[in-house]
């Protein structure tokens, strides 16, 4: 999202007639303020806390714009001197005066960091042209694109000429994901069904949190906007800190980039949009060891609790039948004295559940071609269990078992590739295709090298208590 200033008038819809002059300014990382001269508010509520839903505005430049969802954050009176009014929104729309709640939206353009490195550039050629003149020929052959429920999904790329006429021409190219929407979208579900689950595929596949830039959208109604017209929506953006880094990667550098997987481009986007609600946790808790500044066993807790959660959203979750497990705790309890069979049954309540270990072994066993070159013990499965029952109890009979120091810090590193394996997995790539990639990825190379080396400890595999 760019900074930008916007100057004009600005009204509450309630109230065409009463127009203020203001200014606008909205930047990446922060809520948009409108500073006005004047106030919307009456002078009785001078000191009323008011919100307002929608305000109108009509820039200097031609632009309508709507702010959504607004707040007062300061307002000023003084005699001699005249009323000032600060209001805050965290959405703002450019190019027409629209309800974001009740919008339809036919066409959205979402554009990325990282996105046009993760397509990258196809050919481009360029000659001199005798007696004088200078030739750039770009060529960009069809980027692929998907229909998944009845909504096309699309690469696309968008061209500019920059500089000036006299001393220099540029060609500025952006990329962007172009959404379809034949029975129309809200606002909402846009941001929700689509936005966030391409935004964390970008993510997973470029190894960088890559955020929202810019999200532009066409309506098909509209109270003061005709049919077609190109709204951009300005909201905040929260960017995850990144350590010291090139500024763009390069393809080798990422999990996969768009060439690696263009002809089953149409095929995994449909199983990652298919699964991105029950993959959802998941990659929450797998984006907050990658992209966020915590302790290395924070970040093991985070990574095992989302493989964890990716065996509960997507395997059985019970060892026997309810009715099996029900025959069987009733004969355990009939066995007991009946003074203690009230706690043996409240005991015995969540015995039907798969252990750490066996959910992690079920994970793995698929996995096994890519995780045994980098696993730090033949047992992966029981040594991640053990070291979660020590760092969740502080068990110190635990404590010889488990992972510590540098051999968490390479466990955290193995268990990062074990959730992307499993993620991808999950959407349809086959443990060929995932081992390939893996093959190719710096940070797996990295750790099959050490791992070679003898460089990665190894830690204990007795069992962890259930």
């Amino acid at each position: 999202m760019d900074h930008a200033i916007y100057s004009g008038l600005w009204w509450l819809p309630e109230n065409e007639e009463r127009k203020l002059t203001g200014t606008l300014e909205t930047r990446p990382s922060a809520l948009a303020e409108l500073r006005l001269i004047g106030s919307f508010k009456e002078l009785a509520d001078t000191f009323a806390d008011v919100d307002y839903p929608q305000i109108f505005g009509f820039t200097d430049r031609g632009k309508s714009i709507t702010i959504a969802n607004a707040m007062e954050k300061s307002s000023n009176f003084s005699a001699p001197g005249f009323t000032t009014q600060t209001i805050a929104a965290p959405l703002v729309l450019v190019g027409g005066h629209v309800d974001y709640r009740s919008v339809v939206i036919s066409e959205a353009f979402l554009e990325f960091t990282y996105l046009a490195e993760w397509i990258w550039a196809r050919g481009m050629a360029e000659r001199a042209l005798e007696p004088r003149g200078y030739e750039v020929a770009v060529t960009d052959p069809p980027l692929p694109s998907v229909v998944i429920g009845g909504i096309t999904l699309a690469l696309a790329t968008g061209w500019q000429v920059t500089g000036n006429r006299v001393h220099e021409r540029g060609l500025s190219v952006s990329r962007a994901v172009r959404l379809q929407f034949p029975e129309g979208s809200s606002f909402e579900a846009l941001v929700r069904e689509w936005l966030q689950p391409f935004q964390e595929f970008l993510s997973i596949a470029v190894g960088r949190p890559c955020v929202i830039t810019k999200l532009s959208f066409r309506t098909s109604d509209g109270p003061s906007t005709a049919p077609g017209d190109l709204i951009q929506a300005i909201y905040q953006v929260v960017e995850p800190p990144e350590p010291p880094r090139r500024s763009s990667p390069m393809p080798h550098e990422m999990l996969f980039a768009l060439s690696d997987v263009e002809e089953q481009f149409p095929d995994l986007l449909i199983g990652w949009f298919s699964n991105s609600e029950v993959l959802r946790e998941t990659i929450d808790l797998y984006f907050t060891t990658q992209y966020s500044s915590s302790f290395v066993e924070t970040k093991f807790l985070a990574l095992s609790q989302a493989l964890e959660v990716l065996h509960r959203r997507t395997r059985p979750n019970r060892v026997r039948s309810k009715r099996e497990h029900r025959t069987l705790v009733d004969s355990i309890a009939g066995a007991v004295p009946e003074e203690v069979r009230g706690w043996l049954v409240t005991k015995l309540a969540h015995s039907n559940e798969p252990s750490l270990v066996e959910r992690l072994t079920a994970l793995f066993g698929p996995l096994e071609s890519v995780l045994t070159p980098i696993s730090p013990d033949p047992q992966l499965a029981r040594l991640t269990a053990n070291t979660r029952h020590y760092y969740t109890h502080f068990d110190e009979d635990m404590a010889p078992k488990a992972a510590q120091g540098e051999a968490l810090f390479r466990l955290n590193q193995v268990l990062a590739i074990a959730v992307q394996a499993s993620i991808l997995l999950q959407c349809g790539f086959s443990i060929e295709r995932i081992a390939a990639l893996m093959d190719a990825f710096p940070p797996y190379q990295d750790l099959v090298t050490r791992r070679r080396a003898g460089d990665t400890p190894d830690r204990g595999t007795e069992a962890a208590p259930v």
